[in-house]
This record gives C-alpha cells, structure tokens and sequence, in this order.
C-alpha cells in the first residue's frame, strides 16, 4: 500500500471500471513497493520546498481566532499525512 489513510479521488473514480484497478495495482506494486518509490516521493517532497524563510507559525493567529490546541495538532497531524501521501500518487 502507499500507507497513507485516503484513497486518492483518481483513484476511487478509476474503480468504478470493474477491472481497471486491480490489473493496475498488479502491474504497478512491483514498481511503487519499493524504497526507490518511496525515496522518489521523498524527492518531489524536497523539489516543492520554496527557498527561502519558513512561514510564520500560524499557530497564535489559530489561538487568537479561537482554535483550541487539539483543533491545532488535529490540523497539523492532517497536514503532515497529506504532505506525506500527496507525492506518492504522482
């Protein structure tokens, strides 16, 4: 699996051809359950970093509009999968 916790929307419209996405994970895990697929993830994570200064922390702007800090970390564990999982379906 990509072991990420979401099924990519391209993905669950391909399924909807009955065949289609088994003989595509066949033809494809070979390739993607690999440690280059995922070092090859890792890199299009690296190549979409923007030079320059880190962002602010949004996390004292959340506060002050009355986000709690569970609402925060929630926010950012989601991030954090996505930032994560997004590549691996390029």
């Amino acid at each position: 699996t990509f072991g990420v916790p979401w099924v990519a929307f391209g993905i669950r419209v391909m399924s909807q051809f009955e065949h289609f996405v088994p003989a595509a994970w066949q033809a494809l895990k070979p390739q993607i359950s690999t440690h280059y697929a995922e070092a090859g993830a890792d890199k299009v994570r690296e190549a979409s970093i923007i030079p320059g200064p880190a962002p602010a922390d949004p996390t004292p702007k959340l506060l002050k509009n009355g986000w709690t800090t569970q609402e925060i970390d929630e926010l950012k564990a989601a991030l954090d999968a996505l930032n994560y999982g997004n590549p691996k379906y390029l």
